[in-house]
């Protein structure tokens, strides 16, 4: 639906739920090793601008079928900052993370503590 080139995903999720994407789309992700085997990590050398395309999130889908929605950077980073603002958020804010990654909320409760230096609580 996307058109994306490129899905990052967990190893046991590629083989099962992404079989239908064509080889080399798709790229399975060991997350245990990823992110502790103690490779060396680089910055990404990609310039990205305020209206390009951060994320897609997908409507409930009330007309019958779901769309995505595309969100921009200047749009998520407005968000993000309101929510700073609003919740006087600092270095000090700790937030539990509670949304489930399909809701739109789950955005800024994702980020815009790591925006101004806080913390994030994942709860299962």
């Amino acid at each position: 639906d996307t058109a994306s080139a490129l899905v990052l995903t967990q190893g046991n999720i590629a083989e099962e739920e992404l079989s239908h994407l064509p080889k080399g789309q798709l790229v399975p992700i060991d997350l245990e090793r990823s992110f502790y085997n103690g490779d060396a990590v680089e910055g990404l050398t990609v310039s990205i601008g305020g209206q390009d395309l951060s994320y897609v999130i997908y409507t409930s889908g009330s007309t019958g079928v779901p769309k995505g929605a595309m969100i921009e950077h200047d749009g998520m980073l407005n968000h993000l900052l309101v929510m700073i603002d609003e919740f006087r958020m600092d270095s000090d804010t700790r937030l539990g993370f509670t949304a489930p990654f399909t809701f739109d909320i789950s955005v800024w409760q994702m980020l815009a503590p790591l925006l101004c230096g806080g913390k994030v609580s994942v709860y299962g």
